[in-house]
């Protein structure tokens, strides 16, 4: 039901009838800036306001990664044309790029936040990846395979599986000898078995989201400054030099890291990430040898080891938060190469030759402090500050003031190394709060990726 240009919604309820009529229905109005049509206890978490669009309005997304894709896509699919601007040359320049990346979502004994979160974008973007890719060639569902290298991760296993939290068909644990017959190579270690699971080739991914007639690319075009013109209610886009660049009724920032270079999102909490990945050609005594002996799932343990692609091993990666060398590091080529050993000895037997020849790539991952997406509409900082100020002297005061955003500023970023099952869920929920539609994800999974969430928890400690 609409209102103007505002959706409302109604509670339809069943009751006794009135006069003759045995039975009757009766709707009470919610105010679509509370939950549930009752005042909100966390005010500073309601959705924003944001304009219907028509014909004359436009969207622009800043990122052609993982993030800005799926978001735009998101839109692309609802019949929005959308403009992504991207400072790289191709989809998938940044981290994104990786020949081979894992999907699955490591889940632990009893769920948390966290892994509520995960699981529900690990299970969107299988439906998401069946729709869209060429299995074989750029995914496949070849199964992830969670090895228990020590008996403190054993136990952790044995926990989950007596919980009985999981059904089978999501996880289901595994001795050695199934996992070497799933594997289809030797291992010392069971574990948890993915059957839904496997790799994703990112970058492809990337291409085949932006691949839609609803959306237009621009490459080699970085965005230095963006400002909103309150008059024109536009948000106005500049490059180096100040030079132009485009304007926008709703702009989407999925730039990773590079968003806390704008004034607008300069106190989100982003750290960058570095990780190299190896990659090697698939040994000539493995060509020759039988097929039920080549690896057929991936392995995770402190790293990953993927099936061949193209006749290729992809393993990794390294994680370092205190490098930014953008090079090629052979010593993160030999540490890749011992976390396979911890998995397999075998196989980084027959992967250790190849590994003078080895290919590599370097992405810095963007991670929030809190190691949780940042997606939502971007919260106005002063204007929060004032607002709820009264959190700094009691964490649970009554406070019904509605939040100030940025208008039509959206944010996707912060999905270190989840971001095959983070980024393509958080492009929906943006889509939705643009829409003023039910969102993808419950209120408080949704609320925990609220980029407003910082300014809250620093307001209650006292730290601003």
């Amino acid at each position: 039901v609409r209102r103007g240009l505002q959706q409302c919604q109604f509670e339809v309820k069943r009751a006794i009838g009135y006069g003759k009529k045995r039975e009757m229905l009766y709707g009470q109005y919610l105010d679509p800036s509370t939950e549930s049509g009752r005042p909100s206890a966390k005010p500073w978490f309601n959705r924003p306001f944001v304009p219907a669009l028509d014909s004359n309005s436009t969207i622009t997304v800043i990122g052609a990664g993982i993030a800005g894709a799926s978001s735009a896509y998101a839109l692309a699919q609802r019949g929005y044309p959308v403009e992504v601007i991207e400072r790289g040359t191709e989809p998938g320049c940044g981290a994104s790029g990786n020949p081979q990346g894992v999907l699955y979502a490591k889940l632990p004994a009893k769920p948390t936040l966290h892994s509520r979160i995960h699981l529900n974008g690990y299970l969107y973007s299988l439906r998401l990846l069946q729709q869209l890719l060429d299995v074989g060639q750029q995914w496949d569902s070849c199964g992830v395979l969670q090895l228990a290298l020590d008996p403190k991760q054993a136990l952790k296993n044995e926990q989950l599986l007596s919980l009985g939290h999981y059904p089978d068909s999501l996880v289901r644990g595994v001795d050695p000898q199934q996992a070497s017959q799933i594997a289809g190579i030797a291992l010392n270690h069971g574990g948890l078995f993915y059957p839904d699971a496997g790799w994703v080739s990112p970058a492809e991914l990337c291409r085949r989201l932006l691949d839609h007639p609803n959306i237009h690319c621009r490459f080699n075009l970085p965005v230095d400054t963006i400002s909103f013109d309150t008059d024109r209610q536009l948000w106005s886009l500049r490059g180096p030099d100040n030079s132009p660049i485009g304007e926008s009724t709703i702009l989407i920032v999925a730039n990773a890291q590079d968003a806390g270079r704008f004034s607008q999102l300069a106190s989100l909490p982003l750290k960058s990430i570095r990780g190299q990945t190896t990659s090697v050609k698939v040994p000539q005594t493995t060509l020759a040898a039988p097929s039920n002996q080549t690896l057929k799932t991936v392995l995770c343990g402190n790293g990953y080891l993927s099936p061949a692609k193209n006749q290729r091993y992809c393993f990794g990666a390294s994680f370092n938060l205190h490098n930014s060398d953008p090079q090629i590091d052979p010593q993160d080529h030999q540490h890749n190469l011992e976390l396979v050993h911890q998995m397999s000895p075998e196989m980084a037997r027959q992967l250790a030759p190849g590994l003078e020849s080895a290919r590599g790539r370097v992405g810095f991952r963007c991670a929030a402090s809190d190691y949780l997406p940042i997606a939502g509409a971007v919260a106005n900082e002063s204007a929060y500050l004032n607002s709820y100020s009264l959190l700094k002297k009691d964490a649970k005061a009554a406070i019904t003031t509605a939040p100030s955003h940025h208008q039509g500023l959206f944010i996707n970023v912060g999905h270190g190394s989840k971001g095959m099952i983070t980024a393509p869920l958080c492009g929906e929920i943006l889509a939705d709060l643009i829409e003023q539609q039910p969102l993808a994800l419950e209120p408080e999974l949704a609320n925990s990726l609220n980029p407003a969430r910082f300014i809250i928890k620093k307001l209650i400690k006292g730290t601003i």
